[in-house]
């Protein structure tokens, strides 16, 4: 029994079991030097996009945060769904899904740990450690120290529209078996809010709206991180919905599927 000490029992009954194992394995990968790469590229893109806001003397700081919530709003969305498109394809094609469920690993306990441990990898290297570059940015550039609560509740609208894409992309992953129809409608959904950006103003449903002046002069983004009047909080309640439907659908869709 000694020689066995490396060995740990995990519980693997019941409708989660598995998960555990699941996610231990699922983190591992954001351990690797992809993911480190992947978080200085994400710190360094969003910190230099704003860098020129800060050194311009005629900019001041609605302009900065404006520019700020434009590109954290929609750049990061790309890579999220780049990400996303073969979470569930790749094992489906190589027969690796079939394979573990073979073992004592639930269905839900595989969506939950491909869900889970994205977005913790995803809100730290894109939204927690560029936020944290661009909250000293602010203090040694323009000499202004923001409220850090009121600066994390507007970078919370950032997770939230992240984990919107990322769950849409994972949900479409179990619904589609090729890569065309995941990634299209993802990206045509966020990269093409700013066609009927009009239109979405008067109906705020769309998450790209919180990072949108659209006939105000600052976002919900900007007046959380400012301080400001609040506008319309329809866009979080309407993403957060969708959010929890996007999941129940992945679960309900892989519980049915044969492979």
């Amino acid at each position: 029994m000694a020689q066995n000490h490396e060995f740990e029992l995990h519980n693997t009954t019941g409708r989660f079991g598995g998960l555990s194992n699941l996610l231990q394995a699922e983190f591992s990968r954001w351990r690797t030097w992809d993911w480190y790469i992947m978080a200085i590229l994400w710190v360094s893109i969003i910190s230099f996009s704003t860098i020129g806001m800060f050194l311009s003397s005629d900019s001041n700081v609605t302009d900065v945060v404006n520019v700020l919530g434009l590109m954290i709003g929609m750049f990061p969305v790309i890579a999220v769904v780049i990400i996303m498109q073969d979470e569930i394809v790749s094992h489906r094609e190589t027969g690796t899904i079939a394979w573990l469920l073979s073992k004592p690993v639930t269905r839900p306990s595989f969506i939950l740990s491909k869900l889970i441990s994205n977005i913790v990898g995803v809100v730290v290297s894109m939204v927690i450690l560029p936020g944290i570059v661009v909250y000293i940015e602010f203090v040694v550039f323009k000499g202004i120290v923001l409220s850090p609560i009121q600066y994390l509740l507007g970078f919370s609208l950032v997770a939230i529209n992240l984990v919107f894409y990322l769950s849409l992309t994972l949900m479409l992953g179990t619904v589609f078996e090729q890569r065309g129809g995941i990634i299209a409608i993802p990206l045509a959904l966020g990269l093409g809010y700013t066609l009927i950006m009009n239109l979405a103003a008067e109906i705020p449903i769309h998450p790209m709206s919180m990072f949108f002046p659209a006939g105000t002069d600052v976002s919900l983004f900007g007046s959380l991180i400012l301080g400001t009047p609040l506008g319309s909080i329809l866009p979080i309640i309407s993403a957060t919905l969708f959010i929890i439907v996007f999941i129940l659908i992945s679960l309900w869709k892989f519980n049915k599927e044969e492979f």
